[in-house]
Parts: structure tokens; C-alpha cells; sequence
């Protein structure tokens, strides 16, 4: 098994939910002594074992070439650079390609069928982009299972500029007919969908749950973390945080915005709000409440001493995967008060490891923060962080992912053997 090689493609290496997710199957691979490589089109980290997936001068000949396509409504369909990614060293040893988020003009996924004839490709599914003609979520619409007909919202994520979303579907159906893929799902609600798409007909489908490293997100003292990040010890701390405050409709913003203004006319006068992301020193003036602000944090060993500063942490998207954030925070102790969508509820038990807010319930949110901050006031507080830890340990690790992902990976080499 140390002799097999992997190599990942993503948008970015530990940054974004998806980036972050390849970004540590990758460490982790590499700490159980596995060849691990990554391609990305940005990077963050000074890793040497990520680099990014073309040189300058053929992302500048994508760019031109995305221009005539986005335009002709043709969403990533052809870019250069794919097809001298077959030619990369990293690719040419390789025994595995792992794919995650691939939408972004970075990674056209013409090339999949070339690509699976050489090597073992697992697709492992950051949102619901390659079952739909364009978006990656898409809402309540349900056009993905017959063909993204007549598409009603262009402008969702990632948007088009002509309703060609049928057309896209087709050309993704066409791609998979010819491709080999073994997908990958981290939530049940992901999977749900995966096996329903008609895209992913004959696609043999898994489920490996997200990995936390248990050893960087765990519990520390909250004095510490607070006086590190110069946060007030006499209030409860409520952590909201997004990759991005600027135009994230997903991420729910409004309805935190909502409970917070109702926390603050109820009367509550003990908390403050901290809230994380790029874009936080332009966002949220109009909150009544005292706000503490801090931008968008890429190492993960700070990320744990924010983790561990709040009291809880909420998570209002009203899509979602798999998130990240739920399953860290509670990886150091801290609960979270999040929507029931997607997979959140394979990341947390209600009433139990946090609190499962109805979908788009403001007002179910907010009892949510109450009933937590009523938790920690009658001294629950220290029984709830446990139990949030021991689940990570039981069902989130970090190990656990990888060893999902190595017996994965051992399982297709065998077949190709024994063919």
C-alpha cells in the first residue's frame, strides 16, 4: 500500500469547504505514508507536494478560450489546459486521480473520458454541480433528474449567460457515458442524490464521511483562546462565520441577521457576536448587538483557537453538503445551531450535539441560540462539549476518512488486477 500514489484536483488547497476537505485527505494520506500530490488553481499553503494545475501562460489561453465559451453559454466545457494535464509528471505516476470541486474555468471535464482510460479517477462530490446543467445547488428544483429543461434561474451559482443548462446536461451525460468514475459521497443527503441523478447511471457510489485532525481541532482553554484574539471572558460568544460575506445568499446570512436583531430585542444583553470571513469589516453595521470582526482565517491552527473562543457557533446556510465548520467546531467542544438541510444532520444530533433548526425558521433558530446559552447558564455546558467531541472521535477523525478513502482506492487496483 506505501507504494501508491495519489494525486488530487482542486479548486484550492485548504481553503474554501471544498478545498479544505481535499487539502486534509491529502495530509492524511501522507501521514499513513501514501504518495499524495496536489493540483490546484490556487494555492495558499507553501506545501510542496501542491502546485498549481497550469503555468501562467495557459491560464491566460483559458481565459480567452473561457471568454467565447461562457458566452456561448458553454460552461467550462473546453479549456486548454486539461489536455496537457495528462502529460503532467504528477499525473503520469499516479495510480489515483481524485477529483472535488471542478467547476471554476479551471478543469474541463472533457477530458474525463481520456483521463480514465490511463488511471483510476474517484470523484468525490463537493456540491451538486456535475448532476446538474449549471448550478451547484439547486434549491427545490428537481429538473436535474430529467435533463435541466427550460432552466428558471440562470443566475444561480455558477450562472449562464444563455438558458443552455439542457444542452449541458446532454454534454455531461455524453462525457460520463464514456468516462469510468467511481463517486464519492460525503453526506447521505449527497448520496441521495447521486443515486437518483440519471448522469451517474452505472456509477458505482460510496459514502466516506469528512475527517477532522483531531489533534489541531480540540479542546483548549477558552481564557487563552480569547486572550489571544483579544475577546471580552465576561460574555457568551456567538460565532457566525462564511468563507465570504459578499453576495453568499447560500450561507443564510440574513436569517442570522434576523435572530441576532430578535436575541437583542428580547432584552439579552450577555453575548457578542464574532463574526469571521473575508469581506466581515463591511458587513454588519446595522446589527444592534456589540460585533467583534475578524477576517477570513486560513491556518488551521488558529482557525481551532476561534473554534474554541465561542461558546457556539452558528451555521445558518440554507444548502449544504457536508460543513466543515459543524464538524471542527465540535471537534473542540463547541456546539453549533444549524438548519435542518443537506447533511447537516449526519454531522450533528438535535438536542444532542446542537441544535437542528427548522429549514428557513428564523425564529427556530433563534430558540436554538437561546436554548444553548440557557444550557451553558445552568452549567450543561461542559457535559454537551464532551459529547460533541466523542462524536467527532467516533465518526469524524481524520484517520477514519483515510483509511475509508485507502480501502477504497485498494478496492479499484484490485479490480484492475483481477480484470
Amino acid at each position: 500500500m506505501n507504494s501508491l500514489s495519489v494525486l488530487h484536483i482542486s479548486t484550492a488547497d485548504n481553503i474554501g469547504g471544498s478545498g479544505r476537505s481535499a487539502y486534509k485527505l491529502h495530509r492524511g494520506l501522507r501521514e499513513m505514508g501514501i504518495q499524495s500530490k496536489m493540483l490546484v488553481h490556487t494555492r495558499i499553503t507553501s506545501d510542496t507536494d501542491v502546485d498549481f494545475i497550469h503555468k501562467r501562460w495557459l491560464k491566460l489561453i483559458d481565459r480567452f478560450v473561457s471568454v467565447i465559451t461562457d458566452g456561448l453559454g458553454l460552461q467550462y466545457l473546453y479549456l486548454p489546459s486539461s489536455n496537457r494535464l495528462l502529460q503532467h509528471p504528477w499525473f503520469k505516476q499516479a495510480q489515483i486521480i481524485q477529483l472535488y470541486n471542478t467547476h471554476g474555468n479551471y478543469f474541463s471535464h472533457a477530458v474525463l473520458p481520456a483521463m480514465s482510460q490511463k488511471k483510476k479517477i474517484v470523484w468525490r462530490l463537493s456540491d451538486m454541480w456535475p448532476m446538474t446543467g449549471h448550478c451547484a445547488y439547486s434549491a427545490s428544483c428537481d429538473k436535474w433528474k430529467t435533463g435541466c429543461r427550460n432552466c428558471a434561474d440562470l443566475n444561480t451559482y455558477p450562472s449562464i449567460r444563455w438558458n443552455s443548462a439542457a444542452l449541458l446536461w446532454k454534454q455531461k451525460m455524453n462525457i460520463y457515458r464514456r468516462s469510468k468514475i467511481h463517486i464519492v459521497a460525503p453526506s447521505s443527503w449527497i448520496r441521495g442524490i447521486a443515486d437518483e441523478s440519471p448522469l451517474f447511471k452505472g456509477f458505482e457510489i460510496s459514502q466516506i464521511r469528512n475527517g477532522v485532525d483531531t489533534e489541531i481541532f480540540k479542546p483548549l482553554s477558552k481564557k487563552w483562546c480569547r486572550n489571544i484574539l483579544n475577546i471580552p471572558d465576561d460574555k457568551k460568544i456567538i460565532l457566525f462565520m462564511v468563507n465570504s460575506f459578499d453576495n453568499n445568499p447560500r450561507k443564510g446570512i440574513e436569517f442570522f441577521m434576523d435572530s441576532m436583531k430578535s436575541l437583542w430585542k428580547a432584552g439579552r444583553r450577555d453575548f457578542r457576536v464574532l463574526l469571521v470571513g473575508n469581506g466581515v469589516f463591511k458587513w454588519g453595521h446595522d446589527l444592534p448587538c456589540p460585533v467583534l470582526r475578524r477576517d477570513f482565517v486560513k491556518e488551521d491552527e488558529l482557525l481551532s483557537i476561534v473554534y474554541n473562543a465561542a461558546d457556539f457557533n452558528v451555521h445558518a446556510a440554507i444548502l449544504e453538503n457536508m460543513p466543515n465548520s459543524i464538524i471542527e467546531a465540535m471537534s473542540c467542544g463547541t456546539p453549533s445551531v444549524a438548519f435542518d438541510t443537506g447533511g447537516v444532520k449526519d454531522a450533528m444530533d438535535h438536542r444532542e450535539t446542537g441544535y437542528l433548526a427548522r429549514f428557513k425558521d428564523s425564529e427556530d433558530l433563534l430558540k436554538g441560540i437561546q436554548w444553548l446559552i440557557e444550557m451553558d447558564l445552568n452549567d450543561q455546558a461542559p457535559i454537551f462539549s464532551e459529547k460533541c467531541r466523542k462524536t467527532v472521535l467516533e465518526k469524524f477523525s481524520l484517520e477514519r476518512q483515510t483509511k475509508g478513502f485507502l480501502n477504497l482506492y485498494q478496492r479499484l487496483l484490485d479490480q484492475n488486477v483481477s480484470s
